[in-house]
């Protein structure tokens, strides 16, 4: 009568488990980013997006803020696309081997057409400018490079019809 009632609640407790990991979100993983690089590389990334946000030159390069580099990109119609790092240079893990400060904040904020467009290219979507409330997001775990960080994705605050697409380490 022990056999049986051990084996009756094994089978539960794998069927149990089986479940769980059926209802799992697979982890979204893009194909690139500037976080834990440093700014010379993250320069690449910014090459990368161009090619994706065509029609976009870049305006001027903002500096003034203390470990923060914003580049203002802007069409004919004058619509902007600001893509803003924040980087440490405290030491430790924040610096890579030759002590250049890491990227550990990515931000790109711009029209609805041209955010989507670039979540399109680094996840591999088809996500449609109608439809990018749909996966809005206030801090969904990524993986990159083997390390997990935070993905935003809201509306932005400051222009109506905007969005930000924000990446943190």
């Amino acid at each position: 009568m022990r056999l049986i009632l051990l084996f009756l609640l094994m089978i539960n407790s794998i069927c149990a488990f089986s479940q769980t990991d059926e209802d799992e979100e697979p982890v979204l993983s893009p194909k690139i980013l500037a976080l834990d690089t440093t700014l010379s590389v993250a320069n690449k990334f910014n090459d990368e997006i161009s090619k994706v946000a065509a029609g976009y030159t870049q305006a001027f390069t903002d500096r003034s803020r203390p470990k923060t580099i914003v580049q203002v990109y802007k069409t004919d119609e004058n619509e902007t696309l600001k893509i803003e790092y924040k980087f440490t240079t405290d030491g430790g893990d924040s610096e890579d081997s030759q002590g250049k400060p890491l990227v550990n904040f990515q931000k790109i904020t711009g029209d609805v057409t041209v955010i989507s467009k670039i979540y399109n290219y680094l996840f591999n979507a088809t996500v449609e400018p109608a439809q990018i409330s749909a996966v809005s997001t206030v801090g969904t775990e990524i993986s990159y490079k083997g390390q997990m960080h935070q993905l935003i994705l809201e509306p932005d605050d400051y222009s109506p019809g905007y969005w930000s697409l924000i990446f943190v380490r």
